[in-house]
């Protein structure tokens, strides 16, 4: 049903948790599993053992080194994670219903990458800083931590829930930039900002991820992302003949 969707699990540590959510996106009608440097074998007995019938999956998944590599041909990248101090490059969207909207209109009209970080510490605020956007799962305060499995399983649900809710819609096609693209636009824009110094001293990496968020909200198209690297081009060469000319 979803195959414009892929779910990466960066860094999972457990079998049995590899293996149920290999069952849940059976159950949900999800097919592409990612495991990035994956510290469990997914292909164990513990792992088949809780998959269940989404044992295919586990056989049909692809194994990357690293999330650069997971993310490669995605256009739009969502994450879960409790950290949401300092991080200005995904917007947190609670509760999840409303992120499952978001989803199920991308998930129509782009490849759409579903992040969740290993079961002890979460991904890091590097691995966030990739993402569009940034799911927050409402728990209790007294206990918010959820397993591995449980997050994929709300997150999966929630997105069939929108799906079945909604009627059908005709949505005009629109090719959004790759993840690759953006990075490689945001790349040359940052380069671009520190030549003309307005990128500078400590507090350059976060105006930059700022920047970074008001471009990705949009939901750059590859045309967009064009005229981006266009713009930053341009900038490097006058830079280059003003330094010339004196």
């Amino acid at each position: 049903m979803f195959k414009n969707c892929k779910i990466i699990l960066v860094r999972p540590q457990f079998a049995g948790n590899i293996g149920s959510i290999a069952r849940v996106m059976k159950n949900m009608g999800f097919s592409q599993l990612v495991l990035v440097s994956p510290k469990a074998n997914h292909l164990d007995d513990e792992a088949k053992k809780f998959s269940c019938q989404g044992e295919t999956i586990l056989h049909n998944s692809t194994q990357v080194d690293s999330i650069e590599q997971a993310l490669v041909d995605s256009t739009y990248v969502a994450a879960t994670s409790s950290q949401t101090k300092g991080l200005a490059r995904a917007s947190i969207i609670k509760p999840i219903r409303i992120a499952a909207k978001v989803l199920s209109k991308e998930i129509n009209r782009s490849q759409v990458a579903l992040v969740f970080g290993p079961e002890s510490s979460g991904l890091t605020t590097e691995e966030i800083s990739l993402c569009n956007l940034l799911i927050g799962i409402p728990t209790s305060d007294d206990y918010p931590a959820l397993n591995l499995a449980m997050s994929v399983a709300i997150t999966l649900h929630e997105i069939n829930m929108v799906m079945e809710e909604k009627d059908e819609e005709t949505t005009k096609p629109i090719e959004l930039a790759s993840w690759k693209m953006q990075q490689q636009a945001f790349d040359a824009l940052k380069s671009s900002l520190e030549e003309i110094h307005f990128l500078f001293g400590p507090k350059a990496d976060a105006l930059f991820n700022g920047i970074k968020t008001m471009i990705a909200r949009s939901k750059p198209t590859t045309q967009e992302m064009k005229w981006l690297i266009g713009l930053n081009r341009q900038l490097t060469w006058y830079k280059a003949k003003i330094r010339d000319q004196n």
